[in-house]
C-alpha cells in the first residue's frame, strides 16, 4: 500500500492556450468589424493536508490516513477579445504561492510582461495573432529595451459530448482511482467523494477542449516568477537572494540577459536571478520547442508500464492511459465549465 503519498490532479500549468470553435462569439463594432470573443478555462485540484502556512514543497499535497484531507483548487479563465489575451486566475483553500501573479520574460535584448488588469477579465498577457484553426502565437508587452518577443502555440479543438469528466480532465489519475488493484493509495475523504463524482460524470452536449501539442518561442529567455505581497519564507527577497548568492558562488550556470544575471541548475534550468536590484525565482528555457504533450505523455507511460511489469493483468494500463490521454483536455469551453464547477462545488 503507498500510504501518505502527494496525489495531484495536474494539469500543464501553462498560461497560454485557446482559439477557434463553435463557442466563439461575434461582436460587431461600430465599423461592422467582427471581433471574436472566446473564454476557455482551466481547472487544477490538489488534495493536501490543511497546513497553516509557511507550507514547503516537499509536505504539500499529501494525503492524510485519518481523511482530514483538503482539495485545493485553482481555476484559470482565459479571454479571447479581438487580439488581446487576459488571464483571471482564481483561487480556492489554496495556500498563497500557487498564486503566481505573473511572470516576466528576458531574452537577450527586452524585458516583456505586462502589468495591465482588466476588471473583468484579470491580467492582459499580450497580442494574439490567430494563424489558422490549429496555431496562434502570443506577444506579450514589450517594457525595456527593444526587438520582439512571441510563443506559438499548436492545438486541437476536442469535441468531448459524453466522455468521462474526470479521464477526460486527467487520465493519470482517474485509471489509478478507478481500476488499479494494486496501486492502493489512501485519499482523504473530500478526495474520495470529489473523484466519484468526477469519475461517474459525463460532459452534456455542445462541450469541447483545447489540447495543447507544443508550444514553442523564437528566442531564448530567462523567465521571472512574480509572487504576490506580502510573501511568506521561502519566497522572501532574503530567501530568494541566498539562493542567487549560493548558486553564483557554486558556478551554476550563468545566464547574462538585459539588465539581468541569472543562475540556473544545468539539469532543470531553474534557479535565481536579480534585475533592477530585486531577486526573483527563475527558469531558463532556450530558443525553439518548450512544451510537448506527446513527450509529457511518454513520461507519465513509463510509471503505468513499470506497474503492468510489476503486477500484470488482464488489463494494459499504459496502453488504456495513452487512449484515454488522446481525448484528455488542458483548458475547456463554457458548458464544460459549467458542469466542472458544479462538480467541484466553485462559484
Amino acid at each position: 500500500m503507498i500510504a501518505n503519498k502527494k496525489k495531484c490532479i495536474f494539469f500543464v500549468g501553462l498560461l497560454l492556450s485557446a482559439c477557434n470553435d463553435s463557442a466563439e462569439s461575434l461582436i460587431m463594432t461600430d465599423n461592422s468589424k467582427p471581433i471574436i470573443f472566446e473564454q476557455w478555462t482551466k481547472f487544477n485540484l490538489v488534495e493536501r493536508e490543511p497546513y497553516l502556512p509557511p507550507i514547503s514543497d516537499d509536505i504539500l499535497g499529501e494525503g492524510a490516513d485519518d481523511g482530514s484531507a483538503i482539495v485545493s483548487s485553482s481555476r484559470i479563465t482565459l479571454t479571447f477579445y479581438g487580439d488581446d489575451l487576459y488571464e483571471k486566475s482564481e483561487f480556492f483553500d489554496m495556500h498563497f504561492h500557487h498564486k503566481i501573479q505573473f511572470k516576466s520574460y528576458v531574452t537577450a535584448n527586452g524585458i516583456f510582461q505586462s502589468d495591465a488588469i482588466h476588471q473583468q477579465y484579470g491580467r492582459h498577457l499580450g497580442k494574439l495573432t490567430l494563424i489558422d484553426q490549429n496555431k496562434w502565437v502570443l506577444s506579450p508587452t514589450l517594457v525595456s529595451g527593444a526587438g520582439t518577443f512571441s510563443q506559438t502555440t499548436n492545438y486541437k479543438v476536442l469535441d468531448i459530448s459524453g466522455q468521462k469528466v474526470f479521464y477526460t480532465m486527467d487520465p493519470q489519475t482517474a485509471i489509478k482511482f478507478n481500476g488499479i488493484p494494486y496501486f492502493d493509495p489512501i485519499y482523504g475523504v473530500a478526495a474520495t467523494r470529489l473523484y466519484k463524482k468526477l469519475s461517474s460524470s459525463t460532459f452534456p452536449s455542445g462541450s469541447k477542449c483545447i489540447q495543447i501539442n507544443t508550444v514553442s518561442q523564437d528566442q531564448d529567455t530567462l523567465d521571472l516568477i512574480h509572487y504576490p505581497e506580502p510573501a511568506f519564507a521561502p519566497y522572501d527577497q532574503v530567501s530568494i537572494q541566498a539562493l542567487w548568492e549560493r548558486y553564483k558562488a557554486e558556478s551554476k550556470r550563468e545566464i547574462l540577459f538585459k539588465d539581468t544575471e541569472g543562475y540556473v541548475e544545468e539539469h532543470n534550468n531553474s534557479g535565481a536571478a536579480r534585475y533592477n536590484g530585486t531577486y526573483y525565482y527563475s527558469y531558463y528555457y532556450p530558443k525553439g520547442e518548450v512544451f510537448s504533450f506527446e513527450k509529457t505523455v511518454s513520461e507519465v507511460k513509463k510509471e503505468f508500464d513499470y506497474m503492468d511489469d510489476l503486477a500484470p493483468s488482464d488489463i494494459n494500463y499504459a496502453k488504456l492511459y495513452i487512449d484515454f490521454s488522446k481525448k484528455s483536455c488542458h483548458f475547456f469551453n463554457a458548458q464544460a465549465t459549467e458542469l466542472i464547477n458544479d462538480l467541484t462545488g466553485l462559484i
